[in-house]
C-alpha cells in the first residue's frame, strides 16, 4: 500500500494545528484522535479520508499515488486501516464526516459537528469504477479547498457569491453620533417635492422607479421624504434576486434541498444494505466451502467417503487414528432418497455422523417409529426398534432419517424422505 503507519500512540499528542508529511494509516484504536484532528480548529489542511472496501478489505484506490497528486495543494490523506476502524468512526462522530464501503471523503478545515454532509463531499468507488477516474474525482474534490484557510476566520465557502447581474450592496449611513434635533421650524410656504431621478429605460431599476407612488405632499412645517435613490432600488433587487435564487436552487427551507437530502439519505442506507449483502455472501459462500467436496462419481463410494470424512473432521487430530465409525449399512433405495429435493443432503449426512457417534438422540429430536392408527411400535427385520430422527424442523413435511441399531452394533439407515412417508 505504501507510506509509513504515522498513527499516534495513546501517549502521543495530537496534531493539533499541524499537517501531515506522508498518509496517515489509521487504525480502529486512533479514532479517537483522527476525530479530535477533524475537528481541530488550527488545522488549514482538507484531509481526503480513504476507506477500506468490505471485498477486498483494501481502498479502492492507490494511496501512494493519490499522496503525489496532492502533494502540491492543501490536502493531507489519511487511510483507515480496517473496517473496524471505518465503523468505529460512523459510531462516535456525525454522518457528515462518515467513510465506508472504498469511499474517500474530503473534509474542508473549519469542520464542525454539525455541519451539513454537503459540505464534506463523500466520493463512492465501486469495484468496477477505473482507478484513475477515482483518482480525478478526489484530486478536483481537494482543488475546492481554500488556499490560506485562517483558523476562525469566515468559512469561505460559506461566503455569498457574486450575483452576476452587477448590483453593488446598498451605501450605510456614516458612522458617528446622532446630531441632537434643533428647535421647531415655523410654518411656512409648502415646499415644492423635487421629482425622482429617472434612469435609462433599458436598467432594470427602471420597473421599479415606475411601480412607485407618488410622494405625499409634506404637511405644513415639515420637510419632505428622500426620494428613492439608485442604491435602495439595488438593494431591494438583490433581495428579490436572492429569495428566488434560494427557493430555486436549495436554499434552507426549499424543497430542493429536502429532496437532495433524502436523496443523500437513501445513498447512505443503499451503501450499507449493499455492505450487508456483501457480508452474508461472504457467510454463505463459507458455509458452501464446508460441504464434502465430490471425489467419487459412484454414489455408493461417494456417500461412504463423505461420512468418513465428516467423520474425522469431527474429533481432534491426536485421536484420529484411533478413532473409526462404527459398521453401517443403507436400505436399497437410500441413495435415491438423497437425491430428492426435499431432503437436504448435507443436513442429512450430518444427523447420520451424530448417529453413528451415538449423539443422535442429543443433538436431533428422535422417537420411536410408531405405526399409524395402532400406534405400535414398529420393529426392524432383525427384531430391534425402529428410530425416526428429524433431517428439519418446523417446516411442511419436514424430513425424518429412519434407521436402527443392529444385532451386531452396527447402524442401519433404512430410508430418509417426508414425514408421512412410510406411515
Amino acid at each position: 500500500m505504501g507510506g509509513r503507519d504515522v498513527g499516534f500512540r495513546r501517549s502521543d499528542v495530537p496534531l493539533r494545528g499541524r499537517t501531515l508529511t506522508e498518509p496517515w494509516f489509521v487504525d480502529a484504536e486512533e479514532v479517537s484522535h483522527l476525530i479530535d484532528y477533524i475537528l481541530d480548529d488550527k488545522r488549514v489542511n482538507s484531509l481526503a479520508v480513504v476507506s477500506p472496501a468490505s471485498d477486498t478489505l483494501k481502498p479502492r484506490i492507490p494511496v501512494e499515488e493519490l499522496q503525489k497528486r496532492v502533494e502540491n495543494l492543501p490536502t493531507d490523506v489519511v487511510v483507515l486501516k480496517t473496517m473496524a476502524a471505518s465503523e468505529r468512526l460512523s459510531d462516535r462522530i456525525s454522518a457528515a464526516f462518515h467513510c465506508y464501503g472504498g469511499s474517500v471523503r474530503v473534509i474542508m478545515p473549519g469542520a464542525r459537528l454539525t455541519d451539513h454532509y454537503r459540505r464534506h463531499p463523500l466520493l463512492l468507488v465501486y469495484p468496477n469504477d477505473d482507478p484513475e477516474v477515482a483518482l480525478r474525482r478526489v484530486v478536483e474534490a481537494a482543488e475546492r479547498t481554500p488556499m490560506g484557510y485562517s483558523p476562525g476566520a469566515p468559512d469561505p465557502a460559506l461566503k455569498r457569491q457574486p450575483s452576476g447581474l452587477g448590483l453593488t450592496a446598498p451605501r450605510l449611513a456614516p458612522s458617528g453620533p446622532v446630531p441632537k434635533p434643533g428647535p421647531r421650524p415655523k410654518p411656512g410656504p409648502r415646499p415644492t417635492p423635487s421629482p425622482a431621478p429617472q434612469p435609462p429605460a433599458e436598467e432594470i431599476e427602471t420597473v421599479f422607479i415606475k411601480a412607485q407612488k407618488p410622494a405625499a405632499p409634506a404637511k405644513q412645517g415639515a420637510t419632505a421624504p428622500p426620494p428613492f435613490t439608485l442604491a435602495d432600488i439595488e438593494a431591494v433587487v438583490l433581495r428579490s434576486v436572492e429569495r428566488v435564487l434560494e427557493e430555486q436552487l436549495g436554499g434552507p427551507n426549499s424543497n430542493t434541498e429536502h429532496e437532495r437530502s433524502r436523496a443523500d439519505t437513501a445513498e447512505q442506507l443503499l451503501g450499507e444494505a449493499e455492505h450487508r449483502i456483501r457480508r452474508l455472501e461472504e457467510e454463505l459462500k463459507a458455509a458452501h466451502s464446508s460441504e464434502v467436496p465430490l471425489v467419487y462419481s459412484d454414489p455408493e463410494q461417494q456417500l461412504r467417503w463423505a461420512i468418513q470424512f465428516m467423520w474425522l473432521t469431527r474429533i481432534p487430530e491426536r485421536e484420529r487414528p484411533a478413532s473409526q465409525p462404527p459398521a453401517w449399512t443403507f436400505g436399497p433405495e437410500f441413495l435415491q432418497d438423497l437425491e430428492a429435493h426435499v431432503v437436504p443432503r448435507q443436513r442429512t449426512l450430518e444427523v447420520m455422523v451424530a448417529i453413528l457417534r451415538g449423539d443422535g438422540y442429543r443433538q436431533h429430536p428422535t422417537h420411536q417409529f410408531l405405526e399409524g392408527k395402532s400406534g405400535r411400535p414398529r420393529i426392524s427385520p432383525e427384531g430391534t426398534p425402529v428410530w425416526r430422527t428429524y433431517v428439519k424442523e418446523n417446516t411442511p413435511q419436514a424430513p425424518r432419517l429412519t434407521w436402527w441399531i443392529t444385532k451386531s452394533g452396527g447402524y442401519h439407515f433404512e430410508h430418509v424422505g417426508a414425514h408421512d412417508e412410510l406411515l
